[in-house]
């Protein structure tokens, strides 16, 4: 009996946009670069008065949909271009960001290599870049507890996520009152739904662009707002006792953080007793653990770097 190959999977991709013509064309080519034979793409513009249209019309022949029209915002963009959109596995691509090549064929590869494919969700690995070159390359954070996410500023860089179709349904896509976190409240929203994701640290599937326009960095104070309350209503959703529980996890989750920052190499006595006092803040059994009391024996040691030394 002959086997069949397995089908490649559609991967539809969305692009919001928003006078973002200065980039816009470098993101598209990323995506159509790919070559990937069962790619849908679509472009959803806010209205731009700039040369986006201009842009996109190049380009419409190969994609899937497109619309240029006022919206609310990206959040509303990016659930307008999955209603158009029919393939297995979903993502988004901001008109800043681009894909590396190889991306798209990767994700297929991975997708018909899981266990489970509606239940696939990969994070990859984005470097971040500027106008002068590489800044930063972002591993994607392998811990899936949610205490983890809201103990911390843990997550996952966006551009270089994928999930399928059938999540994003079953979570009722992004929450469109929000503007900056939607994706890690989808993300969130995923997690508590059960679904886990896997992670791949040996391929750069995205590039995350840094400049002065980019409304994170443009709208810090509003960013950091929406994030914490973003972050205490997901808390507050769920019943007493459940959150209960959750909180008592945030709480262990950041003693154990301030305690892996007190253990750092190099830090001051000053910085160590803040970490030490703010893991017995968090969570005060924190006291009886062993690594708590490992610290502290080498307090009177001016630099940390003397405690790292008697570690030998």
């Amino acid at each position: 009996m002959t086997m069949q190959k397995p089908t490649a999977p559609k991967i539809s991709i969305v692009t919001p946009s928003y006078n973002q013509g200065a980039f816009l064309e470098e993101t598209i080519c990323s995506v159509l670069d790919q070559q990937y034979a069962s790619l849908e793409y679509i472009v959803i513009d806010g209205g731009s008065t700039d040369q986006s249209v201009e842009i996109i019309k190049r380009y419409e022949k190969y994609l899937k949909y497109w619309v240029s029209e006022p919206d609310s915002g990206q959040t509303q963009a990016i659930n307008k271009g999955f209603q158009h959109a029919s393939g297995d596995v979903y993502a988004y691509l901001n008109s800043d960001d681009q894909y590396r090549q190889g991306a798209l064929q990767l994700v297929a590869e991975d997708y018909l290599a899981a266990s489970d494919r509606r239940r696939f969700w990969k994070a990859y690995v984005v470097e971040m870049f500027n106008s002068e070159g590489l800044v930063d390359t972002v591993y994607p954070n392998p811990d899936c507890e949610l205490a983890t996410w809201l103990s911390t500023s843990f997550g996952l860089l966006q551009p270089g996520v994928f999930w399928t179709r059938a999540m994003y349904e079953e979570a009722g896509g992004f929450d469109e009152s929000l503007h900056y976190v939607f994706d890690r409240d989808f993300f969130m929203r995923l997690l508590r739904a059960g679904y886990r994701y896997t992670i791949s640290r040996d391929f750069v599937a995205a590039r995350y662009r840094i400049h002065e326009h980019a409304k994170t960095q443009r709208d810090n104070t509003e960013y950091r707002q929406e994030y914490d309350d973003c972050d205490r209503a997901f808390i507050e959703s769920y019943a007493i006792g459940e959150r209960k529980s959750l909180n008592d996890q945030i709480r262990k989750c950041k003693a154990l953080g301030a305690l892996a920052d007190s253990d750092r190499t190099g830090i001051g006595r000053r910085a160590r007793l803040e970490n030490l006092f703010r893991a017995i803040l968090s969570h005060p059994p924190v006291i009886g653990s062993r690594q708590f009391w490992r610290i502290v024996r080498y307090l009177p040691y001016p630099e940390h770097q003397a405690y790292s030394e008697h570690q030998a």
